[in-house]
């Protein structure tokens, strides 16, 4: 079994270069998208022709909308004391689908593949995505000199 780390890849200098600076709060997300958007660009490329990432922004969320509240919340799924519907994954979608219609995400996430998703950070014409912590190599391949940060993608 393997394990990696979900977060939001994106290279040193991306926000610098639209007078952005790192969110603490999801308002913070929300605002950066907004000046992304000011300049032309999107905060997020999201790839979700690519079947095996379209959950990651979903699952990147529900780390403190749900597990940081309920660690035990699998547990409890499975004892039948908890469910989807009635739990803070609803509050993750609804954050997901609110990112979307703020405009933080490139408006062709259904066409968008991994490997288009990467190319549009790796050029700056998207400031994050996110990803797995394999994306990182990718990122460097086909940027060399490009310098990633990593940080949660939460948006609470």
């Amino acid at each position: 079994m393997t394990f990696s780390g979900i977060g939001a890849a994106y290279a040193t200098g991306a926000l610098e270069a639209i007078d952005g600076t790192p969110p603490k709060t999801g308002t913070d997300l929300l605002t950066l998208c907004d000046t992304a958007r000011g300049h032309g660009k999107v905060l997020f490329a999201v790839c979700n022709a690519t079947r095996r990432v379209r959950q990651l922004i979903t699952y990147a969320l529900v780390a403190t909308t749900v597990y940081a509240r309920r660690p035990n919340f699998d547990q409890d799924m499975e004892l039948g004391k908890e469910t989807f519907a009635r739990s803070e994954w609803r509050t993750a979608l609804q954050k997901y689908m609110e990112m979307d219609e703020r405009g933080c995400f490139n408006a062709d996430t259904l066409d968008m593949t991994y490997e288009n998703a990467l190319d549009q950070v790796a050029t700056g014409r998207a400031k994050r995505a996110v990803q797995v912590a394999s994306a990182l190599s990718a990122l460097r391949a086909a940027n060399p000199d490009l310098l990633i940060h990593r940080v949660p993608a939460s948006v609470t």
